[in-house]
């Protein structure tokens, strides 16, 4: 039997017949709850909220449930026939630019007379703003309407707008009102604990000082996109499990290629428009491949729900990231054009994961630098990754860790130890740049040979890496510990119906034609492609596999470094030139 919870909440408001023309949003500013009009209803809502299927929740956004109770306008009662709760929907063109995601009710009731009428309530969770929490999760933005609508379908004009309000002593008589289906009290305390960490992980995705709206999130990078003169279009859109992602468009004419571009662990596609020189994007434009696609996936340092800790491993980039950045490409570009696709790190590994497990249909041409499906790393990154995520997680009590801890504002354990971080690990007066090493790899640098990278590059590195949770961490390290690029587990594997083994499956089914790069310096993942390489050439000679080591490179400067235009780009374009057809 599947466990289920529920508890209650009361709310209670004033509603007026004068306020449709005002946005929702607005009505939060005005004091309908305490202060009633002539022409204002007194609303009160006893509500008993449902969850099932506890065991299935895997994200804050997943919470749904459905909801039963009462609704009363003055004296008239009415009876909720069908009423449903999303914790935290994606918000919709009611919501302001700030609002990251909206708590929704959608109640339809009956009065005894059979008078039917619908109530459309939201709470809008702004991003960043924590000394607003609880007004903003304790406030329901109101609409009534004649009859049963959808939200869908609410464009139609209200017969009551306001707000309903919950109480301290409200929110008190909610929490002990959990009850559970269970057979005894610790599975429902399990139950409601459940519900209440989704939702405060939820909350602490939106309302962390240091998260972004989604319009001001990518505020810095498209501003760095004026100088490609490129037509920039941007594409926001959420995986079936909750994820929100954005694929950005630089196009110049209507190409017969396109290119898609996937950038390393917690950066962004930042690394690929730099403007202090000459970027991937900007040479692929130069060079007859006038429309070029960059993906922000869910590792992106843009995103503000990495800055606590989640759940998702790489396989879920595999199984939902790439396949829908894919299809929505394919809204716009055609079934039938070239799509050539160059990965780097992560977005290397993955992508190669998911053309081997047939997730990734209709790619032309794959390069993919630094790593793809054999991840090895030095012994000392091995012990990073083995013992790191748990001293700090259980001990430290860290949910993630950046670059850019070091000049966090305020006081936080991140702080702090990146401060002493850079006292250890002092290869430089730049604490960014220690924290890049000491994160990943094992080098003074570890990321890059530092003369390859351009001054500015230096002085802004803590802008082009963000945090992540220690998740994704464990899993490169199972990955790296049998030298093969595996799902995280058998559940997992089974779930998301991918292979068991992803180098067994790129044996089995093929690639595409591939170009695996690394630099000669390469201290993250040392010699991943070349053993990749080999291990394809071997058992599929029939397979046009290529390798290319850059000389005097590492591992992020292949695309971010100054001089990657006459060292490694011209050999890229050579690739994608070799497989027009």
């Amino acid at each position: 039997m599947s466990t289920s919870l529920s508890f209650e909440e009361t709310l209670s408001g004033y509603l007026s017949q004068n306020a449709s023309a005002y946005r929702l949003e607005e009505l939060s500013r005005r004091n309908f709850h305490s202060k009633a009009s002539s022409n204002s209803k007194k609303i009160f809502l006893t509500l008993r909220v449902r969850l099932d299927e506890l065991s299935l929740i895997k994200d804050p956004f997943d919470v749904e449930g459905s909801v039963d109770g009462t609704l009363t306008l003055d004296d008239e009662i009415y009876e909720i026939a069908q009423g449903s709760f999303h914790l935290m929907a994606k918000a919709d063109g009611t919501a302001d630019a700030d609002t990251l995601r909206q708590m929704r009710y959608q109640l339809k009731a009956e009065s005894e007379t059979g008078h039917r009428i619908t109530l459309l309530g939201q709470k809008h969770l702004k991003a960043g703003r924590i000394l607003q929490l609880w007004q903003e999760t304790t406030t329901l933005l109101t609409s009534v309407y004649e009859d049963y609508v959808d939200f869908e379908n609410s464009t139609l004009v209200p017969i009551f707008v306001g707000n309903c309000k919950m109480s301290v002593r409200q929110v008190a008589e909610t929490l002990p009102s959990f009850r559970s289906n269970a057979e005894d009290k610790r599975k429902t305390l399990v139950g409601a604990s459940r519900y209440l960490d989704k939702m405060s992980r939820g909350f602490m995705r939106i309302y962390h000082p240091l998260s972004k709206a989604p319009s001001e999130a990518f505020k810095e990078g498209r501003a760095s996109y004026d100088h490609l003169d490129a037509e920039v279009s941007e594409y926001d859109f959420m995986t079936e499990d909750g994820f929100s992602l954005k694929l950005t468009r630089f196009a110049r004419a209507k190409a017969k290629d396109s290119v898609l571009l996937l950038h390393g662990l917690t950066t962004s596609t930042s690394m690929f428009t730099m403007k202090e020189h000459t970027s991937i994007v900007e040479y692929l434009l130069d060079n007859g491949y006038e429309d070029v696609w960059s993906l922000d996936w869910r590792g992106s340092g843009r995103f503000p729900y990495n800055l606590e800790g989640n759940d998702y491993t790489l396989d879920h980039v595999i199984a939902f990231d790439i396949p829908n950045a894919l299809s929505l490409i394919r809204k716009h570009i055609g079934s039938k054009q070239r799509l050539h696709a160059i990965g780097h790190c992560i977005g290397s590994l993955t992508m190669a994961s998911a053309l081997a497990a047939g997730k990734a249909k209709g790619i032309t041409s794959f390069i993919g630098n630094s790593v793809s499906l054999t991840p090895s790393v030095s012994p000392w990154s091995r012990i990073k990754l083995k013992l790191g995520p748990d001293i700090l997680e259980n001990v430290l009590k860290i949910n993630h860790l950046g670059p850019g801890s070091a000049r966090a504002q305020g006081i936080t354990r991140e702080k702090l130890l990146a401060k002493a971080i850079s006292w250890v690990h002092p290869e430089s007066t730049s604490p960014e740049c220690n924290m890049v090493s000491f994160l990943w790899g094992s080098g003074y640098p570890a990321a890059y040979n530092l003369e390859n990278l351009h001054p500015e590059t230096y002085a802004h590195l803590g802008s082009l890496f963000g945090g992540t949770s220690f998740k994704l961490y464990r899993h490169i390290e199972r990955m790296a510990s049998t030298q093969s690029a595996r799902p995280n587990d058998s559940q997992v594997r089974k779930d998301l119906d991918l292979p068991e083994d992803y180098l067994a499956a790129a044996k089995s089914k093929g690639l595409p034609p591939t170009l695996l790069l690394s630099g000669s310096l390469n201290k993250i993942f040392p010699g991943s492609n070349l053993i990749t390489y080999k291990h394809l050439a071997w058992s599929r000679p029939d397979l046009k596999v290529q390798y290319l080591e850059i000389p005097d490179y590492g591992h992020q400067d292949v695309f971010m470094g100054r001089a990657a235009r006459v060292d490694v780009f011209p050999r890229i374009i050579d690739f994608l030139n070799a497989h027009q057809r």
